[in-house]
């Protein structure tokens, strides 16, 4: 676990949040927190453990930028729909939260680990997260 201040900038963070603000797929849009469902949807089941609301951004400047800069940071090769879950927001109300939990499948009979993230999706190999907030604190 580490800390990196100005990974993303004023601007892609604007216009991250303004892109899922429009969002309409219904697979992409904001809705309620799933767990258990497809790479880049919102299909699965709810469960209480997660609280708010989140969607998907995988096209725009921003969300390229901002997918590049992440995967050069943990010295991936090249960048692909194929090893990205596409960028998440999750929008919490004042009474809902982020709670720490696991993101990984177990495979039956097998040893190997699947980053794949196309189709169903596979285990996750980092997780980079930005808080984005205007409030000074709390």
């Amino acid at each position: 676990l580490f800390e990196l201040s100005n990974l993303i900038s004023f601007d892609e963070m604007s216009d991250l949040l303004e892109r899922i603000k429009d969002e309409t797929h219904p697979e992409r849009r904001l809705s309620p927190s799933m767990v258990g469902g497809t790479q880049g949807g919102n299909n699965g089941r709810r469960s209480t453990l997660r609280t708010g609301e989140n969607g998907w951004v995988h096209d725009g400047k921003s969300a390229l930028d901002v997918g590049l800069r992440v995967f050069n940071m943990l010295a991936f090769d090249k960048a692909t729909e194929a090893t990205a879950d596409g960028l998440q927001i999750v929008k919490y109300k004042k009474t809902e939260a982020y709670t720490p939990h696991l993101d990984y499948q177990s495979r039956p009979n097998t040893t190997r680990y699947n980053y794949d993230s196309a189709g169903r999706g596979g285990n996750r190999y980092a997780t980079i997260l930005f808080y984005l907030t205007d409030v000074a604190e709390g």
